[in-house]
């Protein structure tokens, strides 16, 4: 499902980052900044292998996902392996970037990655990650 304004879910990013700023990066779990590091892992791992679906497997089942070159937002698995299916289709570049900063939010982790995909892409990903039983998982991202 495609929504046309990318304005409330980047609010609520926004207001939900904000606080967390503030907080010292040491007061993130060393074993919790591995295991986003290992969905960031996974993540690269899924995109360079062209699979849409290993992809959308690490999103929660409502997450959503936008960027900044457009207004539509893709809310749920399905649209986000919609969206990764036709994307990358047309990229033929690997994906290479790392871990910025992990914030907590609550229970959540504000995660900022630095990537780029070949010559067509750089940028900074936003995600918002929650727990999902024993790992963790993306419920919003934004793509800058």
């Amino acid at each position: 499902m495609k929504n046309c304004s990318i304005v409330p879910i980047l609010g609520m990013a926004i207001s939900l980052a904000l606080p967390s700023f503030s907080q010292d990066q040491k007061a993130v779990d060393p074993e919790v900044r591995q295991q986003i590091e290992a969905l960031f892992t996974k993540f690269r791992e899924a995109f360079n292998k062209h699979d849409p679906s290993a992809v959308a497997a690490l999103y929660t089942g409502n997450a959503m996902r936008s960027d900044s070159y457009g207004p539509d937002v893709d809310v749920g698995q399905q649209a986000i392996q919609k969206s990764y299916a036709d994307m990358l289709s047309s990229m033929p570049g690997e994906l290479v970037g790392k871990v910025v900063e992990v914030y907590p939010i609550g229970n959540d982790m504000c995660v900022i990655t630095k990537d780029s995909e070949g010559a067509q892409w750089k940028g900074y990903k936003t995600w918002i990650c929650n727990r999902d039983a024993d790992t963790w998982k993306i419920r919003m991202e934004y793509v800058n």
